[in-house]
């Protein structure tokens, strides 16, 4: 890896544990699906694709997700362009049962990009209630039109944020906002590893104040009492833990911190993500 990083990762996480770490982002990746639950339980497709000659398992610790037990091209099966399953990482997957979602609630994936955590929400609302997935590419939106399309979806509706006036107009509008904000995406060098000798200390610094501004700004569409979640795929505590305690101390009088959670580069084989989670206690003056 590039020195800046090994030295960032040195100085954030201690030998032991950036060792530990390197050693992961240094392995294979495995293939994890999510089964759109709200059409099909993982063990049925399962047993479904298992018939169509994959070697493909339900996770026992993660319902709706399963496993390759070998790479294969699963792009071209029936069930995939049914819309019974997504290719999503275990991790990712975690991110969106973190946010405990429920039927009926109005909910803003606010970086949806192309929308695989906004098709895993939708999956676990039973396709009841309103999803808004916004993102500042629009481009990307139109691509998760056409996903909800294929995943038998029509709670979902796309809004891309080309002024401030967007997110003023959802103030204190949702049950849950998730802040899957952009990152460095070390959690996930293993699917990329070109992208470690790409990145600099500029680019570090640039996503960490990016950060903090979604944060801040996207916050104020979660209504009192309800839940705001900032997701990262980067192993680095910068992008993670410290900006959870940062923005607790911001909003100290606003917001009940409730718990945060990290994931992958361990037992689980999932990529590196980490997840913290915010109650709003009232309008903020």
């Amino acid at each position: 890896i590039s020195d800046w990083l090994d030295e960032t990762g040195l100085k954030e996480m201690g030998e032991q544990k950036w060792d530990e770490t390197i050693r992961f982002l240094n392995s294979e990746p495995r293939v994890f699906l999510r089964a759109n639950t709200a059409l099909i339980s993982a063990e049925d497709l399962a047993l479904q694709l298992n018939a169509e000659g994959m070697d493909v398992t339900a996770l026992d610790d993660l319902e709706g997700g399963l496993v390759l037990g070998e790479f294969k091209n699963v792009f071209a099966l029936k069930a995939y362009n049914d819309g019974l399953f997504e290719v999503q990482d275990r991790s990712s997957q975690e991110t969106g049962w973190f946010c405990k979602v429920k039927s009926g609630m109005v909910v803003i994936d606010a970086c949806a990009g192309s929308g695989g955590k906004t098709l895993q929400l939708a999956s676990l609302m039973r396709n009841s209630g309103k999803i808004y997935a916004m993102d500042t590419i629009g481009g990307k939106l139109k691509a998760l039109r056409d996903r909800c399309t294929k995943a038998k979806t029509d709670i979902v509706e796309t809004k891309e944020i080309t002024s401030p006036d967007v997110i003023a107009s959802f103030a204190a509008k949702a049950d849950v906002v998730l802040l899957d904000v952009p990152c460095t995406g070390t959690g996930v060098l293993r699917r990329n590893p070109d992208a470690k000798w790409r990145l600099d200390e500029e680019d570090l610094t640039r996503m960490q104040r990016l950060q903090k501004e979604i944060l801040e700004k996207y916050s104020t569409m979660v209504k009192p009492g309800g839940t705001l979640v900032y997701s990262t795929c980067s192993v680095l505590p910068s992008e993670g833990e410290e900006q959870t305690k940062w923005f607790s101390r911001l909003k100290l009088d606003d917001w009940e911190f409730q718990e945060e959670k990290r994931i992958g580069t361990d037992k689980n084989l999932g990529d590196g993500f980490y997840m913290a989670k915010w109650k709003r206690k009232s309008i903020e003056k």
